[in-house]
Order: C-alpha cells, then sequence, then structure tokens
C-alpha cells in the first residue's frame, strides 16, 4: 500500500492507517530529534509528542505533500520548547545552588566574622571533596546535561549505578554541610 492511501485512511480517521505512518516515518523522526537532543530517553519522548500533535492536527495535513517535511516541523518546534525548557531548569538549579551558598556565607559572616570564614572554608572543602570523588558524573550530567545512559556507557556502568552515584554525591555534600553547620554551633 502506497502512503497517499495510507495517509488518505488516515485522514478519515482510521487509527490504524495513522499507526502504520507513525511505524513508517518514527526512525526517520527520532534522528531528526537526535541530532539536537543528547538524552535517548527525551528523544523517544519528544518522538512520541510529535506523532500525538501530528494526531491531533491531522485534519491540517496537505494529503498531496510528503509527511516527513510536516513531521520534522512538528518535531523541531516541540525539540526547540524541550532545549528552552531544560536550558532554564539548568540554570535555575545551578542559581539556586549559588544562591544558597551566598545565604550561608551571608549569614555566617554577619554572625562571626570568623565563624563564616571557617565555614565557607569548610563547604569549599566539601566541594572539592566531591569534585574529586565524582566531579565527572556531576558535571557531566548537571552542567553538560549527558543522560544516566549515555554517562553509564561513557564509564562502563550500569545505568542505575550513575543514578545511585549521583544521589550519593548529593547525599554527600549534604551530610558535609550540615556537619560543618553542626560544628559551627558547637563551637559558637
Amino acid at each position: 500500500m502506497e502512503d497517499g492511501e495510507i495517509i488518505a485512511r488516515a485522514k478519515q480517521g482510521d487509527k490504524e492507517a495513522f499507526c502504520e505512518l507513525v511505524r513508517l516515518h518514527q526512525v526517520p523522526v527520532r534522528s531528526y530529534i537526535a541530532q539536537f537532543i543528547r538524552d535517548a530517553d527525551a528523544v523517544f519522548d519528544l518522538a512520541q509528542e510529535t506523532f500525538l500533535a501530528a494526531w491531533r492536527r491531522f485534519d491540517t495535513f496537505d494529503a498531496t505533500q510528503d509527511m516527513y517535511p510536516w513531521l520534522r516541523g512538528i518535531a523541531r518546534t516541540l525539540s526547540l520548547e524541550h532545549i528552552r525548557k531544560s536550558g532554564r531548569r539548568k540554570r535555575r538549579e545551578i542559581k539556586a545552588m549559588e544562591d544558597m551558598v551566598d545565604v550561608w556565607a551571608e549569614q555566617r559572616l554577619t554572625d562571626d566574622e570568623d565563624m563564616g570564614t571557617a565555614y565557607l572554608a569548610g563547604l569549599r572543602g566539601c566541594l572539592r571533596q566531591i569534585q574529586e570523588q565524582a566531579g565527572r558524573l556531576v558535571e557531566w550530567h548537571y552542567f553538560k546535561g549527558l543522560s544516566m545512559r549515555s554517562i553509564a556507557e561513557k564509564l562502563g556502568r550500569k545505568e542505575g549505578t550513575v543514578r545511585m552515584t549521583l544521589l550519593r554525591i548529593r547525599g554527600t555534600l549534604r551530610e558535609c554541610v550540615e556537619k560543618h553547620l553542626a560544628l559551627e554551633e558547637g563551637v559558637s
């Protein structure tokens, strides 16, 4: 059956025909998205969103045209949206950490000049410790946006191991900060 026949049936509301169009175009759509999005899970999600959007707007599709450019246009819009949201989220996360350090620094410096200096030195030590232990993981995931899957592949580890390691890094940072806060409070 030619694409034209399948498109005609799909335009009449035949869901099976539309599913056939999805099967025919899913690899090219995913490949297009993967040029811009590094996270494989996000690529699959965006491809699925592309086909859902196409189904919702299928009545606007000109059946005399090739379907792939139309799908690519939808995928492009959704990918741009995804990149913008991810960028904003990453900037918020980085800004939140920087703001937290600034607030703690201001509080400690205001309370006691010597303790503030010690606190900041301790916090910087904790950050150095984390950087030494797993700086690569943190950089790859949080700053370069690599997926757990791609980090696991780079390291030759399981995805769950990488996920757990990052969880432990966050826990280590939290414990280190709490320890320094407790030491500081005990001295004052």
